[in-house]
C-alpha cells in the first residue's frame, strides 16, 4: 500500500556557499527520498504560489533569510513517513515544510511524526489541508553552536538555545527571541557544532561532507542500522557524524594523538553536565589563581566571567603540585635547533605546559580526557608548527601571545556550555546515538575480521609529494610531549610509522603501476623534490594494502567512499610554469579497482582556500575528489 504523500518544500542553509556542496545536497536528499527533487530558484515566488506556506511567520518563514544565490531550496512530492528521516538524517536542509491534504490518514502520519520529533515539528489545520513546519537535527546543531559562542555559562546557553527554537518554529513573539533566531541562523560557520572543535586539527575532515557520504552509502539500508568503519580516524569526525544519525562507528588511527582526539570528541557530548562544570569551576581556579573563584563558572545561576587577566596580559599563577606536574619536559633537537626557540621561551613553555598538566592531573577521571585534549590543543595553538613541504624537515614556527593556562581556561569554559548544548539536544531531539569508538592501529593491518562493516568513509593520508604533508605526527611534537604521549626521542620513531612518512626506505619500483611509476621517476629527477620520491613511492605501495585490507572487512555490498586531493601541480616558482601535475584521485581510484572495488562514481569538490601564503599554489583553486565505490556482492 502506498504511503500518503505530501508536496515538500525543502529549504537549503544560507551558508551553503560552494557548488560542490549543492551537489552533496541533491545527490544525498534524492537517495533518501528514492526520488527527484526539483530546485526552487525563489523560495519567496513559490511561498507566494502556495498559500498554506503563508501560516509560518518569523524565522519560520520559507522566505526568511534564504541561501543568497539559487537555488535556495528543493522541491518534491514524498510520502509524509519520509519526514521524519528528512529531520534527523538530512545534511543541508535547515526547514522542512509539507502540505497535505486533510484527511484521517495524512493526520495519523503528521501526529506520529510530532510524537518523534517533540518540539522541532509544528503543525496547523487549515481548511482542507494540513501545513507542516520543522526543523532538522543538523540545522539545530549547528545553531547550537552560536547560542554556546554567545552564552555567559551552561544555564544560559540552555535558555539562549530554548528562545531561539522557539522563536524558529513560530511559537515565540518576542522580538528579542526573534532577533536571537535570525542571529543565529545567519551564521556561517559550520564545521565546529557539537564537539567538531575540540582540538585544532591539520587535514580535518569537513563534518557536512563526512554526513553526508555517511547518508549516500546507507541509502537503502534500511533492514538494520549501518556499521560504519574510518581506517583513518583522525580527529573523529566520521564517526561523532555516524554516532549523531543513529549509526555505530569505529574508528582506526596509527597516531596516539588522533585518537585521544577521536575519544574525547565522542565522550564530550555524552558528559554529565553538572559535573564539567563543577570540574571546570576547579581548573579554572587553579589556572587562574585563588581570586578567580567568586567569578568562575556557575552551574546554577547561568552568567560566568574569567578572573581578570594580570597587568601583564597573563593569567595570575596559582600553584602547582610538582607530583602532578610530571617529569621534566624535553623538546626534540630538531625543534630546538630553530632559532626561534631561545633559551627563555623554552622556560615559559614548560612552566606554562607543566602548570596546566598538573591542574588537568587533578580533575576527575572522568573528565580529564577531554581535558587532556583541550590543553593538547592549547599547545598547539600557542606554538604553531607548519612544515614547508620541501621535503627536507624544513618548518616555520608562530607563537600565540597567549599562554597554555589562558587557552585553556578559555576551552574549559566555552565546553562547559558546549556540553550542556549537547545534553539539550539529546532531550529535545530525542538522539537516539550510535555506539562510537576509536582505537589505534594501522589501516595496512586492520584488527576487524572480515565482512564486519557496511559502509566505510575515510580521507586516507595526502601524497608525500603534496605541500604540506611531510610530517603531521612532528607537527604536534610539543602536544605529544606535553601529554606524555611520546619522548622527545620517540617522535620521529611515531612519524616515520604513518603511511607516506618522509622517512627515506628502499622501494621496489617495479611493483607501481605506470602512472605511479612517471610521477615517481619525475619527482627523483627535479632536484627541488628529489627527496620526496622514495616517500611517494612507498605510499602508493602502502595505501595498496590499506585498500586491500579496507576490501577485507567491507561486507559484500557494502559501499565505500573515498575523499582525496585531486591533485598537485608542480611549478617553476620563478615563472610559476606548470612542470607536473600528479593526479592524486586517479591514484587512488586505479589502486581501487586493483583491490577489488567498483566504482560507481566520482565527483570533484571544490572547497575554499584555507591558506593564501602559499606561493605559488595560492593562486588556484583547490578540489577534493569524492570517490564512491562497492564491495561486488
Amino acid at each position: 500500500m502506498t504511503a500518503p504523500t505530501a508536496t515538500v518544500l525543502l529549504k537549503l542553509r544560507p551558508n551553503i556557499a560552494l557548488p560542490g556542496d549543492l551537489w552533496l545536497a541533491r545527490h544525498e536528499l534524492e537517495l533518501l527520498l528514492g526520488c527527484a527533487v526539483e530546485p526552487v530558484p525563489d523560495l519567496a515566488a513559490l511561498a507566494s504560489e502556495i498559500p498554506s506556506l503563508a501560516v509560518w511567520q518569523g524565522p519560520a518563514s520559507p522566505a526568511a533569510q534564504p541561501r543568497p544565490i539559487a537555488p535556495q531550496g528543493f522541491r518534491v512530492v514524498a510520502p509524509l513517513p519520509a519526514l521524519v528521516a528528512l529531520a534527523r538524517r538530512a545534511t543541508f536542509v535547515q526547514d522542512v515544510y509539507a502540505v497535505a491534504p486533510d484527511t484521517s490518514a495524512h493526520a495519523a502520519l503528521v501526529r506520529q511524526a510530532a510524537d518523534r520529533l517533540g518540539p522541532t515539528l509544528a503543525w496547523k489545520r487549515l481548511p482542507g489541508e494540513l501545513a507542516v513546519h520543522l526543523v532538522t537535527h543538523q540545522a539545530l546543531c549547528e545553531v547550537s553552536d552560536w547560542a554556546v559562542r554567545h552564552a555567559t555559562g551552561p544555564a544560559d546557553t540552555v535558555a539562549l538555545l530554548g528562545q531561539i527554537l522557539s522563536a524558529w518554529m513560530d511559537q515565540n513573539p518576542d522580538p528579542h527571541a526573534q532577533r536571537l533566531a535570525a542571529q543565529a541562523l545567519a551564521a556561517r560557520s559550520a564545521s565546529s557544532y557539537l564537539s567538531h572543535d575540540v582540538h585544532n586539527y591539520k587535514a580535518k575532515f569537513f563534518p557536512r561532507l563526512a554526513r553526508a557520504l555517511i547518508n549516500i552509502c546507507a541509502a537503502g539500508d534500511d533492514d538494520h542500522p549501518p556499521r560504519v568503519l574510518d581506517p583513518f580516524c583522525g580527529s573523529g569526525t566520521t564517526l561523532l557524524e555516524a554516532s549523531a544519525v543513529g549509526m555505530d562507528a569505529q574508528g582506526v588511527d596509527v597516531d596516539p594523538l588522533s585518537v585521544l582526539i577521536s575519544q574525547a570528541k565522542l565522550a564530550a557530548l555524552q558528559l554529565d553536565g553538572d559535573l564539567l562544570a563543577q570540574e571546570a569551576h576547579r581548573a579554572l581556579e587553579r589556572l587562574q589563581g585563588a581570586g578567580a573563584s567568586s567569578t568562575a563558572l556557575d552551574t546554577a545561576a547561568g552568567p560566568s566571567r574569567a578572573a581578570p587577566a594580570s597587568p601583564s596580559g597573563r593569567a595570575p599563577a596559582g600553584p602547582s603540585d610538582p607530583e602532578l606536574a610530571g617529569p621534566p619536559l624535553r623538546f626534540p633537537p630538531w625543534l630546538l635547533k630553530n632559532r626561534k626557540m631561545s633559551a627563555y621561551l623554552v622556560d615559559s613553555l614548560t612552566r606554562e605546559i607543566r602548570h596546566a598538566r598538573a591542574t588537568v592531573a587533578g580533575c576527575d577521571p572522568h573528565v580529564r580526557p577531554l581535558f587532556h585534549t583541550l590543553l593538547s590543543d592549547a599547545v598547539s595553538r600557542r606554538v604553531r608548527l607548519r612544515f614547508l613541504g620541501t621535503g627536507v624537515g624544513r618548518f616555520s614556527l608562530t607563537f600565540s601571545r597567549a599562554s597554555v593556562g589562558e587557552m585553556l581556561s578559555r576551552s574549559v569554559q566555552r565546553y562547559a556550555n558546549v556540553v550542556a548544548a549537547g545534553g539539550w539536544l539529546r532531550q529535545t531531539l530525542n538522539m537516539a546515538w550510535g555506539s562510537a569508538t576509536a582505537a589505534r592501529g594501522d589501516a595496512r593491518c586492520l584488527p576487524h575480521p572480515a565482512g564486519q562493516f557496511d559502509i566505510l568513509v575515510t580521507s586516507p593520508p595526502y601524497l608525500p609529494a603534496a605541500s604540506g604533508r611531510e610530517s603531521y605526527a612532528r607537527a604536534r611534537a610539543l602536544s605529544l610531549i606535553a601529554l606524555g604521549m611520546a619522548a622527545a626521542e620517540d617522535v620521529d620513531d611515531l612519524a616515520g610509522s604513518s603511511i607516506g612518512a618522509m622517512d627515506p626506505s628502499d622501494v621496489d619500483l617495479g611493483q607501481l603501476t605506470p602512472a605511479e611509476g612517471r610521477l615517481v621517476s619525475w619527482l627523483a629527477q627535479d632536484p627541488l623534490r628529489q627527496p620526496k620520491a622514495g616517500p611517494t613511492a612507498r605510499y602508493f605501495l602502502e595505501m595498496r594494502r590499506a585498500l586491500a585490507e579496507m576490501h577485507r572487512v567491507l561486507a559484500p555490498g557494502g559501499r565505500c567512499a573515498l575523499v582525496s586531493g585531486r591533485q598537485s601541480t608542480f611549478y617553476r616558482f620563478s615563472t610559476r610554469q606548470v612542470l607536473q601535475v600528479a593526479h592524486s584521485a586517479e591514484y587512488l581510484a586505479e589502486e581501487s579497482l586493483r583491490a577489488g572495488f567498483d566504482i560507481r562514481a566520482t565527483h570533484d569538490l571544490q572547497l575554499a582556500k584555507g591558506n593564501l601564503n602559499a606561493r605559488p599554489r595560492s593562486l588556484d583553486d583547490y578540489y577534493e575528489t569524492i570517490i564512491i565505490m562497492v564491495k561486488p556482492g
